[in-house]
């Protein structure tokens, strides 16, 4: 009877992952441009030998940074009102993590957010805000035992200041598994929403 009900769950979280909304999420579309609130940079996604790229372009000289790589498909990028800083959401195998890009002296920055840690996990952004000097990140992440069942289930909210990229207020957030399946259920919840100019 154990084994049954055991085998019912893994059943059901591997046919709700298949529908997970971080994995169903649309991405942004290449060739996206994304204007700071002041009009002095763009961000364009970019494939640059067949690597996806951040092209950070400053309008006013025209000279523009390329340099760093996204591994993966875009979720979510918006732009910090202090027009130096821009965030994003990036899709991973089951699931999503954060990004900031920030601009320290000259040279653009990055700086990926998630759960730390080496044990085995998934996690996705279930809900970001931008707030006027910092991102808030709630992940919503489930550790998993060697053959990949999930056995304990957490929050993990992080605020990250955007002018420094500094990782600032951490909690972990104890949940159920109904808690962990409804906050994967729900699409993420990202404030403000994504514009593109």
């Amino acid at each position: 009877m154990n084994i049954n009900r055991s085998l019912f769950c893994i059943l059901g979280i591997v046919l709700y992952s298949c529908g997970h909304p971080a994995l169903a999420a649309k991405s942004l579309p290449f060739d996206s441009r994304f204007v700071s609130p002041n009009g002095r940079y763009s961000v364009d996604l970019v494939i640059i030998d067949k690597e996806h790229h951040f092209r950070i372009t400053d309008v006013k000289t025209g000279r523009f940074d390329d340099s760093i790589v996204m591994p993966t498909l875009i979720l979510y990028l918006h732009w910090a009102s202090n027009s130096q800083s821009f965030v994003t959401v990036e899709h991973i195998a089951e699931g999503s993590y954060g990004r900031l890009v920030y601009l320290k002296g000259d040279k653009w920055t990055s700086l990926e957010v998630g759960p730390p840690g080496d044990s085995m996990m998934s996690f996705s952004v279930v809900n970001l805000k931008i707030k006027q000097d910092r991102a808030h990140f709630r992940f919503s992440v489930d550790y998993e035992k060697g053959n990949g069942i999930p056995f304990y289930y957490t929050f993990y909210d992080v605020d990250v200041e955007l002018a420094a990229g500094k990782v600032l207020n951490t909690t972990w957030s104890p949940i159920s598994q109904a808690e962990w399946l409804a906050s994967l259920k729900r699409q993420p919840s990202f404030v403000p929403a994504t514009t593109k100019r």
